[in-house]
C-alpha cells in the first residue's frame, strides 16, 4: 500500500469511529447528569408506548411493588392496554422545577392539560443510586378550566 492509501484508510477509519461514539452518545442518556424531573418524562414515554418494564422502572418502593403486582393480577396484555390508555386524552403536560425535600428527595407539581379540565399532582422523587425514581404519587387535584383547550381566539 502506498502512503496515500494509508492515511485514507486511516482517516475513513477515525471518521467511522467518531461517527459511532456520538451515534452512541445519543442513544444512551448521560445518567450521571439527570435531571430529577426526567423521571416523569421517561414514566410519561413508557406509558405512552404501552411498556411496563420501562414503566415499572421509573419507581422504587412501595410504589413500584404495587404497580408489580397491578401488572401480575391484570396480565401483560391488559397492563399494556391500561398504560397506553392513561395518557390518552392529554393534550399537554407541564413540570415545574422540583422542589427539595430532602437532598436526596424532591417533589415535583405535574399539571395535566386535558380539553376541558386540568389535573395537578405532587410526585415525590428519590435518588436511587445515579437515577431519580418515584416513590410516592398525591391524588390528582381536579381543575376546572374557563376556557377550554383548543378553544379559538376571537379577534
Amino acid at each position: 500500500m502506498n502512503k496515500k492509501k494509508v492515511s485514507q484508510t486511516v482517516t475513513t477509519l477515525l471518521l467511522t469511529a467518531l461517527l459511532g461514539f456520538f451515534a452512541y452518545k445519543q442513544r444512551v442518556p448521560a445518567i450521571a447528569s439527570e435531571q430529577p424531573e426526567s423521571v416523569i418524562w421517561r414514566m410519561v414515554d413508557a406509558s405512552r408506548s404501552a411498556d411496563p418494564q420501562r414503566y415499572l422502572a421509573c419507581y422504587t418502593g412501595e410504589m413500584q411493588r404495587f404497580l408489580r403486582q397491578n401488572l401480575e393480577d391484570m396480565g401483560s396484555a391488559k397492563f399494556r392496554e391500561y398504560l397506553s390508555n392513561s395518557l390518552r386524552t392529554v393534550k399537554g403536560i407541564a413540570v415545574s422545577a422540583p422542589e427539595t425535600a430532602t437532598p436526596s428527595e424532591k417533589r415535583v407539581s405535574v399539571e395535566y392539560v386535558y380539553q376541558d379540565r386540568n389535573e395537578k399532582q405532587k410526585i415525590y422523587l428519590r435518588q436511587v443510586g445515579k437515577e431519580w425514581k418515584i416513590f410516592r404519587v398525591e391524588a390528582a387535584e381536579r381543575i376546572k378550566t374557563l376556557v377550554p383547550y383548543g378553544t379559538p381566539v376571537a379577534d
